[in-house]
């Protein structure tokens, strides 16, 4: 899959199906850009082989940009990205990974947020498994103005990183109640 998407309510679900490549830019897609899980009608594991491109501006209420979630099997083999001001309403401003695989991140993620009644994970928030993150990781931020808030640029609750290989610029979290972790908050 190649190409620009723009303006879209949700980009590209995938669920029950293999991409091999999706080579694009996302800009200001609501519901996120990419969404992959088992909670639709079908039979099957989805997974993506590859993902490349800019997200920049994308919306929703976990995974601003990317959506990952349900099972450990559902996997998303290398995202080689850039990743600028994304939002989540609650968790992962960029990614979102629960109970599920990813192997390589390599991108810069630059100003991306959670904002909400319980924020996690500016950039990222993961519950599953990730092999290795490598970037930069700059101006992201968590922010719950009536709770709690973890992780300015990556919450890793009850799930495992592997390697992580980056330089973290002026992240932070502001929490009413908690802030915890203004670059990462790790907690098994």
């Amino acid at each position: 899959i190649t190409g620009n998407f723009i303006g879209n309510n949700t980009a590209i679900i995938t669920n029950y199906k293999t991409i091999d490549s999706i080579s694009a830019n996302f800009i200001g897609n609501l519901g996120g850009a990419i969404q992959q899980d088992t909670n639709y009608i079908g039979s099957g594991i989805p997974s993506i082989r590859s993902i490349t491109g800019i997200f920049i501006q994308n919306q929703s209420f976990y995974g601003g940009a990317i959506y990952n979630i349900n099972d450990e099997n559902i996997h998303i083999d290398e995202i080689e990205a850039d990743f600028i001001n994304n939002s989540a309403r609650d968790s992962g401003g960029a990614i979102y990974n629960h109970i599920a695989f990813i192997g390589k991140i390599k991108g810069n993620f630059i100003g991306n947020y959670a904002e909400g009644t319980f924020s996690e994970g500016g950039a990222i928030s993961n519950t599953g498994n990730i092999e290795s993150i490598d970037g930069l990781f700059l101006n992201n931020y968590a922010l719950s103005p009536n709770n709690y808030a973890w992780g300015g640029a990556i919450k890793n609750d009850t799930g495992k990183i592997g390697n992580l290989n980056a330089n973290f610029e002026n992240n932070h979290v502001e929490g009413k109640n908690w802030a915890l972790g203004g670059a990462i908050y790790n907690s098994r």
